[in-house]
């Protein structure tokens, strides 16, 4: 039976807009997991960065528009977690449920030109910094 994702929105700092571009995204050996968003209003990109990252997925935005519209409508903003995710069932399944036990979110960060979800055991860290 199919489950409807429950988005919900996800706010690690207090003034973060509704909307931002996708800047970029960098998963290099020893290095943090990565994604930067750029204000439309400023010089200033967000800088998520993930100490461990299980399993993420990067999708052009076009190819997601029923996810974008009906976050848009209940919730709009472009950072959430994600309950009764088909990702994070998708990494039980595939690693045959050894992590069961692990306590795992599911970060969605949905922007006009690209969609990052991304599985993690880790908060990552969240700060402003220039362009």
């Amino acid at each position: 039976m199919h489950m409807d994702l429950i988005y919900k929105k996800w706010l690690p700092l207090p003034d973060i807009p509704d909307r931002l571009l996708f800047e970029a995204l960098y998963h290099e050996p020893d290095e943090k997991f990565r994604v930067f968003l750029r204000s439309e209003d400023d010089n200033r990109l967000l800088k998520i960065c993930f100490e461990f990252v299980l399993m993420y997925a990067a999708t052009n935005e076009s190819y997601l528009l029923r996810t974008l519209q009906e976050t848009a409508r209940r919730d709009p903003g472009c950072l959430y977690t994600v309950e009764q995710s088909r990702l994070l069932q998708r990494f039980h399944e595939e690693s045959l449920g050894i992590y069961q036990d692990w306590n795992i979110t599911h970060y969605a960060i949905l922007t006009p030109e690209e969609c990052v979800d991304i599985l993690s055991t880790v908060k990552p860290e969240v700060s402003w910094t220039k362009r």
